[in-house]
C-alpha cells in the first residue's frame, strides 16, 4: 500500500513539473515586462526610421488614426511603416501583437483578405495560413501569404522578444526551410503551398510604448501605446523589384493591422480567458496592475 501510494505521489509531482515546465516554454513570449526606458535603441533587432510628422498628422495619431509611409530601404527594397494609438496599454498591445500562435484566429471585426476565391477574417492580413511552435528553444512561425491575382507566397520565420525596456520589441526575420515548424495545414491549402513562391527578404518588428510626453495631453493618455510597425520585405518571383505590390500591402495591409489589433485588444481579457485559460488571464491582470503602479512610481518616473 505504501508502494503504492509513493507511486502516486510520484506520479503527481511529474505531472505538476510537466505542467510547470510547459508555464515556462518560451512561447507565448510574456515573461517580465520592463517599464523603463532604453537609454539607446542600438541593441534593437531594428532601428525604427526618422519619420518627420506634420502637425495634421499628429492630429491624427492622438485622434487614433492610422499613419503609414512606403520608404526606401537597403538594397532598392522598400520600407513599409505604420504608427497608430492604441486605445488601451503597452501590456496589451504588446501581447496582441506578439501572439502569433492566434494569428489563425478569425474574428468578424477583421477584414476579410486572401484570394479571390479564398478569404477569411484572420488577424494577420492576407496570411490564409500561420503555423506557430516553438523549435530548439525559439519560436517559428510559417505563413502563407495569398493575395488576388498573383501567385501565393510562403515565409518560415524566427521570433525575437525584447521588453527589458521601452520600445518592447517583438521582431521577426527568416529562419530558413529546414528550421520550419511541421504544419498542420488543411490539404485543401496544398495546392496554394506547392505553387507558392518563397519569400527571399523578411525583416519585420513592432515597437511598443506608452503615449510620448509630447502627445498626452490628459492624465489618461498615459495608458494609451504608440505601436509602431516596420516591414523590410522582398516577396520574391516576379514581383521582387514591382513596386505596385509594395504599394498595395503600404495602402491596404497595413491599415488592415492596425485596425485588427486594436479590435483585438479591446477584448483581449476575455480571449486570453477562452484561448489560454483563467491563469493566463490573472497573469495579465496583474501586469497591467503592475504598469499602471510604474507609471506613478519607481521605474515609470523614467517614463514622465
Amino acid at each position: 500500500m505504501a508502494y503504492i501510494t509513493k507511486r502516486i505521489v510520484l506520479a503527481l509531482i511529474l505531472l505538476a513539473s510537466a505542467a510547470f515546465a510547459a508555464d515556462q516554454s518560451p512561447y507565448p513570449p510574456w515573461q517580465r515586462f520592463g517599464f523603463g526606458v532604453r537609454e539607446s535603441l542600438a541593441d534593437l533587432k531594428m532601428q525604427p526610421p526618422e519619420v518627420t510628422l506634420t502637425d495634421q498628422e499628429r492630429e491624427k495619431l492622438y485622434r487614433g488614426e492610422i499613419i503609414t509611409r512606403l520608404m526606401d530601404a537597403p538594397e532598392g527594397y522598400k520600407l513599409g511603416y505604420l504608427r497608430f494609438f492604441a486605445p488601451f496599454d503597452p501590456v496589451t498591445a504588446y501581447m496582441v501583437v506578439s501572439d502569433a500562435e492566434s494569428y489563425d484566429e478569425t474574428d468578424p471585426a477583421f477584414d476579410a483578405t486572401g484570394s479571390v476565391s479564398n478569404k477569411r477574417r484572420s488577424f494577420w492580413p492576407n496570411a490564409i495560413e500561420n503555423d506557430a511552435c516553438v523549435e530548439h528553444g525559439e519560436v517559428r512561425m510559417n505563413q502563407l501569404i495569398v493575395l488576388p491575382l498573383i501567385s501565393p507566397r510562403k515565409v518560415c520565420l524566427a521570433g525575437s522578444f525584447d521588453t527589458t525596456a521601452f520600445p518592447w520589441e517583438s521582431h521577426w526575420d527568416l529562419a530558413g526551410d529546414s528550421v520550419c515548424c511541421l504544419s498542420q495545414r488543411d490539404p485543401e491549402l496544398q495546392r496554394y503551398y506547392d505553387k507558392a513562391v518563397v519569400v527571399t527578404r523578411n525583416k519585420e518588428s513592432w515597437h511598443i510604448s506608452p503615449l510620448p510626453p509630447e502627445f498626452r495631453r490628459t492624465p489618461q493618455d498615459i495608458l494609451r501605446t504608440d505601436c509602431i510597425y516596420i516591414a523590410d520585405v522582398n516577396p520574391g518571383g516576379e514581383l521582387g523589384r514591382m513596386e505596385y505590390i509594395a504599394n498595395m500591402a503600404a495602402k491596404t495591409s497595413l491599415p488592415q493591422i492596425a485596425r485588427h489589433t486594436v479590435a483585438r485588444g479591446k477584448s483581449w481579457e476575455s480571449f486570453l480567458e477562452s484561448r489560454y485559460g483563467s491563469r493566463m488571464a490573472q497573469q495579465y491582470r496583474g501586469w497591467v496592475r503592475m504598469y499602471r503602479e510604474a507609471i506613478q512610481d519607481g521605474e515609470g518616473k523614467q517614463l514622465q
